[in-house]
């Protein structure tokens, strides 16, 4: 039988995580070593309270996920050519015309 499957409590994060955790495993990876030795140390001893606190530390350390930007040169000339399209609408220019030689 398998676990049943959540969503990861960090803000942005669309990651799979399973019943019993905090967050995705993507999202678990990045957590400071400190932060998550102090969590697993409290769920380890049943103490909850310390627990909670230890888990509003992480995910505020962790702050939101942001999604992942496209910065490669095919990114950067699509965004020009959309941008000098908008210009050229703007001004009353037609764009699908061919240059005049």
């Amino acid at each position: 039988m398998t676990a049943r499957r959540y969503a990861c409590k960090r803000r942005g994060c669309s990651g799979l995580r399973e019943t019993r955790q905090m967050l995705c495993p993507d999202c678990w990876a990045l957590v400071p070593p400190l932060l998550r030795k102090t969590y697993l140390g409290a769920r380890r001893r049943r103490l909850t309270r310390l627990a909670k606190i230890a888990a509003e530390q992480i995910l505020t350390a962790l702050g939101p996920r942001r999604p992942a930007e496209p910065n490669g040169p095919a990114a950067r000339a699509a965004h020009a050519n959309r941008t000098y399209h908008r210009i050229a609408a703007q001004l009353g220019e037609r764009t699908d015309l061919e240059a005049a030689e």
